[in-house]
């Protein structure tokens, strides 16, 4: 099985516990020699980005009783689920740039500038997915950009060919597409001319 058969979701499964974005479940799936590492990204009250699921279940998570989204400093004092370190931009540039073959990609942040800007110093093992025309059209006016773009925006365009020919146009073209598999099995003809 190659490495980059796999992407370790939210950091990845670690103590049968999963979408942590833990800097545990990244350092545990990387000595299992992942290489592709998916972040779920949101941004804190004061605008740092962090990498949480999702609002509601990091609360649950974390038994944190404030009002969301929580500040940075609030976010990383809370453990998740009593046990896990939680990551901010700072964190995964950080654990990023130690390990040169590790490749990041992102979830539901839906600002590409942002993502890029944070990220910079590995932009060339940074993948963002992205949900909107408009944010799309922005990540690909930026020479390396490598995006994915969310199965929303396809199904969006009716899975259309046509929509292929309008993004292989640019000088810069999408990474892929992030789709659930049975999607490509439902537009055989798409994803054949995607490819």
């Amino acid at each position: 099985i190659k490495k980059d058969t796999f992407i370790a979701h939210g950091g990845g499964l670690i103590n049968n516990d999963v979408y942590t974005n833990s800097l545990e479940a990244l350092d545990k799936n990387y000595k299992l020699g992942t290489k592709y590492f998916e972040l779920d990204l949101k941004l804190t009250s004061d605008n740092i980005i962090v990498a949480v699921h999702d609002w509601p279940s990091w609360k649950k998570r974390t038994n944190y009783e404030g009002s969301l989204p929580p500040s940075h400093k609030k976010f990383m004092s809370y453990k998740i689920d009593n046990r896990y370190s939680p990551l901010s931009e700072f964190e995964v540039k950080k654990w990023f740039l130690k390990r040169v073959d590790a490749n990041l990609i992102t979830d539901k942040l839906d600002n590409f500038e942002i993502i890029y800007n944070a990220f910079f110093e590995f932009r060339k093992r940074l993948i963002v997915e992205l949900f909107t025309n408009k944010s799309i059209e922005k990540a690909l006016l930026i020479k390396d950009s490598k995006i994915l773009i969310s199965e929303r925006i396809l199904w969006q365009n009716r899975f259309s060919e046509k929509y292929l020919d309008i993004l292989s146009q640019g000088k810069i073209r999408p990474y892929g597409f992030a789709v659930h598999n049975n999607k490509v099995y439902e537009n055989p003809s798409f994803f054949q001319k995607a490819k």
